[in-house]
């Protein structure tokens, strides 16, 4: 009856009918772009009211938004990544835009009167032990500076086998007595790059003076295993709300890198950090998803132009979907007002599925056509057959998507509203518009909307004749892919779903390869330094946990024992002059004498048991090298280069002396001491004091993630940082998606058996899902796919396409009474069109680099294709098993003549008659 009344208001009305959704449409598409907002930060996804996000807040108004660039510079050759950094930090202050706060250096000024207190107690005697050794060298070197005396004494010393380790990374001394060639080599080397210009100055008196920690090389900050420099950099304007800065700001940063790059040849350096991380992905998104688009839009345009052999169906199935799609937008701009990273993903869903009420209700309309019935009985036959199945399967779908409004996830609740009431209304747009522009234009004459013979889709039918078969072996490839339940699973590490080759992405799994950094850390607040000890012991203890940093990190442990150590050093540093001498003029042929004879005690290999054949090998080669450029050199030239490098060298001396000197008189350092720079990252502007965790582990992983964040939430349950946001956030997408999936689960259950009113035909349209489910968990685990955050997302679609096309088969074969065809008519070129567009537009996203969009559109593609499979073969065999049964016990009940009687639709003045519904053996 209603399908009688609505069919007589479109055919009478459809001028009324587009004027009035049309107006609707505009008017809602107008309301959107004037008010609907886009907030794309991943705190939209939640609750603000949540713990998580207070405490997020809180740490904010203390400390202000964090560092979302992290510039990183390999550290190989030390000083000259220190010199790239320095520059590159110049540089970027001097741009206007991007950078708001850089963060690259410590002021080592206020650690130059605290540096021995760094040491170890084994450092210290190490230290004192250098400088009585190599007391008579030290004394020359302040009394008559000079390249000169400084390789004098070497040879002394190398005579007497007495050289020690008192540079970076030089000589350490034997218990054998032997002489070692750590200091010769490495004084050569720079001596050679010095003299040819290479490179600039780099101290060699570091170690002697025991300044190779951290605070105190010259300030630049290193990661943990000293591999990589890194600068620290906020961009203006950029903010929690915003989840990706302007990416101009971003580009600048990396032009300026490889702009400096050209004059540092060999130093690498790339940009990373949550703002990076969030910007080349969606730039690579942005990328993949037009290219997706424009293969998606043509391959579908073209396959409905194939399949309907003209322009004018796709087209009026393409406007009564866009006037849906507008209506959506307008309705959530009257109810929630805007859209965040989750929801905006509404409208490939609505399309992926909307489309289908159209196709389903046109290619029905076309066959009663052909069959001879006028528009508006053809217009009341479809609805009252397809337009019931349609109605049926969107319900169940868009009961799906309202039952994740009862899980406790915003992201999710606010998914599955937008999603749910807007495939309610593309299904309004399905019996309104569509049927309208139908209506009108086959009013413009003789014109008559008809379809192409299905008989391509008869091809499948002929396996009907073996349906034992057929099942059989569609069960033991469901059973076959059951076992890849255990292997298929949620992958959390959301940088395995960017593209391979993102710089930021690289640069990261370089920090996390090192071991111990990452950009990724957990961040606990304390109220007391007491406070700080505590949870800093307690955190340090855990397995997961590498390291934990507080302000506290910065100072000297146990300052009052080493400062009686370091007393030690008094006697021999006050032997010393007051200040240093003057430099000697640099000697050309007394270097060459004393070089001839450190050339000559190289050549004895017992001298120097303790050195390898290379490094042996090395001074050999450096020293032939120096001897040849003093004596092919012009003098002039060469004697200024030596000037030089002896200036810088022996003011760096002067200057390392005064530093021993201080730290004589100084005393313990305190926070107080402490640059800035580093209290203001540390201490709050209420008095909190931050610390940061590092896992030791890679946290972008799910079980070392949930491993790191159990365990440090049972030392502060209150911990924040990147590490537990991803946690929370993904493991609440999970628990929305399983307790969504269960509502679902059973409202679905109780649409289809109130529709059908038999559990035979719940479980018969429930086929191709669950047969469809089964093959694309086989799939997924043969081409290594698991479930990720981003095709998740679309599983309530697929199991909408599944519970759609087993209801419109099983509703096929109902109205048939099991006896004309299930698939070769309308209903079944409906499935394979409505299946094929979704496979074709969303296959489209397997061109994308980006590995969370090719996901995406693997698992729909296979999904949807296992689905349409097992739709037009398991479906259709077990139904000829049921009609079989079922003529069979008629062939016995029923007499003779009734025995050929089939179900048969007569039209008559009124309209359609049915006969009596057919149960299907239920």
């Amino acid at each position: 009856m209603m399908a009688r009344r609505w069919s007589r208001v479109i055919s009478r009305y459809p001028r009324v009918v587009l004027l009035l959704t049309g107006l609707l449409a505009i008017l809602s598409f107008v309301a959107a772009v004037a008010w609907l907002e886009i907030r794309p930060s991943r705190s939209e996804v939640v609750f603000a009211g949540e713990r998580l996000i207070q405490l997020k807040q809180a740490y904010r108004r203390e400390f202000g938004d964090r560092d979302g660039i992290v510039i990183v510079v390999d550290a190989s050759d030390l000083a000259r990544a220190k010199q790239f950094v320095s520059a590159l930090a110049d540089r970027l202050q001097r741009i206007p835009e991007p950078i708001a706060e850089l963060f690259y250096r410590v002021d080592p000024g206020p650690f130059e009167a605290h540096a021995l207190q760094y040491l170890s107690s084994a450092e210290l005697e190490k230290l004192r032990r250098k400088v009585e050794d190599h007391e008579a060298l030290i004394r020359d070197l302040a009394t008559t500076p000079g390249i000169n005396t400084l390789f004098v004494g070497i040879n002394r010393e190398m005579g007497e086998a007495l050289v020690g380790h008192f540079f970076t990374g030089f000589l350490e001394e034997k218990k054998s007595g032997r002489a070692d060639l750590g200091l010769l080599n490495s004084l050569l080397r720079q001596l050679d790059d010095g003299l040819s210009g290479s490179r600039g100055f780099a101290s060699p008196w570091g170690e002697w003076l025991g300044a190779g920690k951290e605070p105190v090389s010259e300030g630049y900050l290193l990661t943990e295993g000293k591999r990589y420099l890194i600068l620290l950099a906020k961009i203006r304007g950029t903010t929690e709300q915003t989840l990706v800065p302007k990416r101009e700001s971003i580009e600048r940063i990396r032009t300026a890198i490889a702009e400096l790059g050209q004059a540092y040849p060999g130093v690498e350096a790339g940009v990373t950090g949550a703002d990076a991380l969030g910007s080349d992905e969606i730039v690579t998104a942005k990328r993949d998803s037009t290219i997706a688009t424009v293969l998606s839009v043509g391959g579908v345009a073209l396959l409905f132009v194939l399949l309907w052999k003209g322009f004018g169906a796709p087209l009026r199935t393409f406007l009564s979907l866009a006037v849906g799609v507008s209506w959506t937008l307008g309705c959530i701009t009257l109810t929630i007002g805007s859209l965040n990273i989750l929801t905006a993903m509404f409208v490939p869903i609505l399309i992926g599925l909307g489309i289908d009420y159209q196709v389903h209700l046109l290619e029905r309309y076309g066959e009663e056509r052909a069959a001879g019935h006028t528009p508006r009985d053809a217009l009341e036959e479809t609805f009252r057959t397809a337009g019931l199945a349609t109605v049926t399967g969107a319900a169940t779908t868009v009961v799906a998507f309202y039952s994740l409004v009862l899980t406790n996830f915003k992201g999710l609740m606010e998914l599955g509203f937008i999603t749910g009431s807007g495939l309610l209304l593309c299904l309004g747009a399905a019996f309104t518009v569509l049927p309208a522009l139908l209506v009108l234009y086959e009013g413009r004459g003789e014109a008559r909307v008809t379809v192409r013979s299905a008989s391509f889709l008869g091809v499948l039918e002929g396996w009907g004749r073996h349906p034992r078969i057929v099942i059989a072996v569609a069960g033991v490839l469901a059973a076959a892919s059951l076992t890849a339940l255990g292997t298929v699973r949620l992958e959390f590490n959301l940088l395995e779903l960017q593209a391979e080759g993102t710089e930021s992405v690289d640069w990261e799994h370089r920090l996390l390869a090192e071991g111990g950094t990452s950009t990724w850390y957990g961040i606990s607040l304390a109220r007391s330094p007491e406070e700080v000890a505590t949870k800093k012991a307690r955190l340090e203890a855990l397995p997961s946990v590498n390291r934990v940093q507080s302000i506290f990190s910065f100072l000297p442990k146990e300052p009052a024992r080493k400062r009686a150590a370091i007393q030690t050093l008094g006697p021999p540093l006050a032997k010393l002059p007051p200040r240093i001498g003057r430099l000697e003029p640099v000697d050309l042929e007394g270097l060459g004498a004393t070089l001839e004879r450190i050339r000559f005690k190289l050549g004895d290999r017992e001298r120097f048991s303790s050195a390898s054949d290379a490094e042996l090998e090395e001074g050999r080669r450096l020293l032939d090298a120096l001897r040849a450029r003093l004596k092919t050199g012009k003098p002039a030239e060469v004697r200024q280069s030596l000037a030089a490098y002896q200036t810088a060298l022996f003011a760096d001396f002067e200057k390392k002396i005064a530093i021993l000197r201080k730290n004589l008189r100084s005393r313990p350092m305190t926070v107080a001491d402490l640059p800035r720079e580093l209290t203001d990252r540390f201490i709050g502007k209420e008095g909190s004091y931050l610390l940061r965790v590092f896992p030791q582990g890679n946290t972008w992983g799910r079980e070392a993630v949930q491993e790191f964040v159990s365990e440090v939430r049972s030392v502060d349950p209150d911990i924040i940082g990147d590490p537990i946001s991803a946690w929370e956030h993904g493991r609440n997408m999970e628990k929305g998606y399983l307790l969504g999936g269960l509502y679902a689960t059973i409202a679905m259950v109780v649409i289809i058996l109130w529709s059908f009113g038999s559990v035979t035909h719940l479980l018969l349209a429930l086929v191709p899902l669950v047969v469809g489910a089964a093959w694309t968990l086989g799939l997924m685990e043969l081409f290594h796919i698991n479930f990720n955050l981003a095709n998740l997302i679309l599983l309530p679609l697929i199991a909408g396409y599944g519970i759609m096309n087993g209801l419109h088969i099983v509703k096929r074969w109902e109205q048939e009474r099991g006896q004309g065809s299930v698939i070769a008519n309308s209903t079944g070129r409906a499935v394979f069109l409505s299946a094929t567009t979704t496979m074709v537009g969303f296959g489209s996203l397997m061109v994308a680099s980006h590995r969370g969009i090719f996901s995406l559109g693997f698992l729909l593609s296979v999904g949807v294709g296992s689905i349409l499979l097992a739709s037009l073969t398991v479906l259709p065999s077990l139904l000829l098993l049921l009609s079989s049964v079922k003529k069979a016990e008629q062939v016995k009940e029923v007499p003779e003549p009734a025995r050929y009687a089939k179900g048969s639709l007569q039209l008559s003045q009124s309209g359609v008659k049915k006969d009596a519904p057919f149960d299907g053996g239920a």
